[in-house]
């Protein structure tokens, strides 16, 4: 589900429709409409894997992720708090809308290394191509908010590719009983100049613990914590 509020600059077309004694300031809170973008719908990709063990004491894995181009429907709906306009542009106005973008894919590279049957270190690194999520386009079309002019909006993004580096292990105690551990560093996807506050968006940090409990033959417990530190920018 996509829920996204953002202030809308409808400008002097709907400034227009005012009926005031003074002229209006489309930059008052009071005359500022605001919109609500509501979709839900699902993509389909496909991903890919393998894994390759030359011995015992190292296992290499790859696995591979598609990009997604999604296409869902949903809803436009549009506030007028002070509404001046005229009558025929109700308070809240809702309109059927399509929103379009795509989806990143990702590749992702794991090794891990068992010096002895206690101990496996492990390394991981994921690459993500956000480079492909460059834009979201809401299609409003034929709607009762055309008296205010075209509201289709088109979101620039221009993100940038990801890598998530991670270097970790597992200590086993006792045949029944582990410890894992794990640090990691991902930079930021989002670029200065489409920085905005719709999203968390800055390079970070990642430190892992936990536990891992063998049960039965075919049971695992594992528990743990991941603590994130995102860094100024």
């Amino acid at each position: 589900t996509v829920q996204n509020y953002r202030a809308i600059d409808l400008g002097q077309e709907i400034a227009d429709f005012q009926e005031l004694d003074a002229n209006p300031n489309p930059e008052d809170p009071a005359n500022e409409a605001r919109g609500l973008r509501d979709f839900t719908g699902s993509g389909f990709s496909w991903a890919l894997g393998i894994t390759w063990q030359p011995n015992e004491q190292w296992t290499l894995g790859l696995s591979y992720t598609s990009e997604v181009d999604l296409e869902v429907g949903g809803e436009f709906s549009l506030f007028v708090p002070n509404n001046n306009f005229q009558d025929s542009l109700g308070d809240q106005e809702e309109n059927a809308a399509n929103l379009r973008m795509r989806w990143p894919r990702a590749l992702r590279f794991g090794l891990n290394f068992a010096p002895s049957a206690s101990l496996a270190l492990r390394a991981n690194v994921q690459w993500v191509q956000w480079s492909l999520f460059e834009d979201q386009v809401v299609d409003i079309g034929q709607s009762s908010f055309d008296q205010v002019g075209n509201l289709d909006q088109r979101d620039i993004h221009n993100w940038e590719d990801t890598f998530h580096v991670r270097l970790g292990g597992l200590y086993n105690t006792s045949e029944d009983f582990g410890i894992y551990f794990g640090a990691g560093f991902e930079n930021s996807a989002i670029p200065d100049e489409t920085l905005a506050p719709d999203y968390i968006a800055s390079s970070k940090i990642d430190v892992s613990a936990g536990l891992v409990m063998t049960l039965s033959p075919h049971h695992v417990f594992s528990a743990g914590n991941t603590h994130q530190v995102f860094l100024p920018r």
